[in-house]
């Protein structure tokens, strides 16, 4: 089967640019067809072996939607400009394009250090799967479509230029009744990513601003967060106890970065859904200095650096992960109370609750509070079994159960770990009153 690899990019690392172009014709090669490049914001690339297309005006999306116009081939593979296929994607991609309409499959991280082996433990770059009550959330990177079957009209949305266009082509799809099939088995791609903190924290507020306007703008109730004032509160607090500590990891260096680099993630999220909700309702929610955040990160950084200075990049690559070990009792990282610190300095919420209807879209969102409660009994059944078990749990191995009842792997260790630590606290409490009786 013929088919067409379109990549989008703004030509800002040629060098890159060029190892994915040409894993890209290695892949093609095997099935015929052309690597569609589409170079938007102005830069002038010259790839040998591909066809180009130049665009002066930015946009992911709208560089995506030309890919899927001028393909030459129905069958439309896309990745991204800083991710290296391997040499079978092509074909096994277009193999399951002849049953469904859209396929996604593996992420991983080319890792490098303490950063990429973040991503790659998370599998952040990684499509979501959906249930029932819960659309699946595609990423670009790694996507197969059959142009000739998707649904009139269902086209990247050019508003959202810079992130979120790729997940609200797949609610998009969800509305139409489009399954997207993850072929679990395939190879994974490769996706590159800087060691800075910087990328992970300049990423995360970019796509956190994303879901205010898929959800006010684009009606996606899915996209919001309930409580979200209230819940940036009691993360950042000085006293916040229910940190994600990541004792699946068997080394304590790497444990302390992840569990660092997860308390800066998840609440910089928070602070990017808070200040475009803010915007958007124009109702300031959040204060937000950028330069003084950006120091806080470099010192943490630096001080993440000087921990697990010694860890090859190959120990980063290869981690002794055992998802049996979440929720076991390891100690909590002095670091992640900085984390909080910088936040409260440089990142404040506003210290009154509003009232009227910003305080009623700050209250919405009690469908994802529902779901969340039936996550967590699945989560809880799925450890108890994995738990029993003699051999180490690994991190593809706990991704197959969480995503046979439809639950990305990140949230179920989640899950997993807070239910584990309720436990451990309920149990510590029928102690002391036993102790008092």
């Amino acid at each position: 089967m013929l088919v067409t690899v379109g990549i989008a990019t703004l030509g800002e690392d040629p060098p890159m640019l060029r190892r994915v172009v040409d894993a890209a014709l290695r892949a093609v090669g095997r099935t015929g067809g052309e690597v569609l490049v589409v170079v938007n914001g102005g830069a002038h690339v010259e790839l040998p072996g591909a066809r180009v297309i130049h665009r002066a005006e930015r946009g992911v999306a709208a560089a995506r939607n030309l890919i899927l116009d001028e393909a030459l081939h129905d069958t439309v593979l896309f990745t991204d400009d800083d991710c290296l296929v391997p040499p079978d994607w092509c074909a096994t991609m277009a193999a399951a394009l002849t049953e469904h309409t859209v396929v996604s499959s593996p992420v991983r991280m080319i890792v490098a250090g303490p950063v990429t082996a973040f991503f790659d433990h998370l599998r952040l770059f990684e499509a979501q799967p959906g249930n029932g009550d819960r659309p699946p959330l595609i990423t670009a990177n790694n996507l197969g479509v059959r142009r000739d079957r998707l649904p009139n009209g269902l086209r990247f949305a050019t508003e959202l230029s810079s992130a979120g266009e790729d997940t609200y082509f797949g609610l998009q799809l969800a509305d139409a009744r489009v399954h997207v099939t993850y072929l679990a088995d395939a190879t994974p791609i490769r996706h590159g990513l800087s060691e800075s903190i910087t990328e992970l924290t300049h990423r995360y507020l970019r796509n956190a601003r994303t879901c205010p306007k898929l959800w006010l703008e684009y009606g996606r109730g899915e996209a919001a967060m309930p409580d979200v004032l209230a819940f940036y509160r009691r993360r950042t607090a000085p006293d916040f106890r229910m940190e994600r500590r990541f004792a699946e990891v068997a080394d304590p260096r790497a444990r302390a970065a992840f569990a660092v680099y997860y308390t800066i993630l998840t609440n910089l999220t928070l602070v990017g859904y808070l200040d475009a909700l803010g915007t958007l309702l124009d109702h300031p929610l959040i204060t937000i200095d950028q330069v003084g955040l950006d120091a806080e990160w470099d010192r943490i950084g630096a001080a993440i650096d000087e921990l697990t200075v010694g860890i090859s990049a190959d120990e980063w690559a290869n981690l002794d992960i055992d998802c049996r070990r979440i929720g076991d009792s390891v100690p909590g990282q002095p670091i992640q109370a900085w984390v909080r610190a910088a936040l409260r300095r440089n990142a404040p919420a506003i210290a009154t609750d509003p009232t009227g209807p910003v305080a009623d879209v700050l209250a919405a969102g009690a469908a994802r509070t529902a779901t969340y409660v039936a996550d967590q009994a699945l989560v809880r059944s799925a450890w108890a079994e994995l738990r029993e078990g003699h051999e180490p749990v690994r991190s593809d191995a706990a991704e197959r159960v969480t995503r046979s009842f439809g639950l990305w792997l990140p949230a179920a260790r989640d899950i997993a770990e807070a239910q584990a630590a309720i436990d451990a606290s309920v149990r510590r409490r029928r102690v002391l009153e036993g102790a008092t009786r």
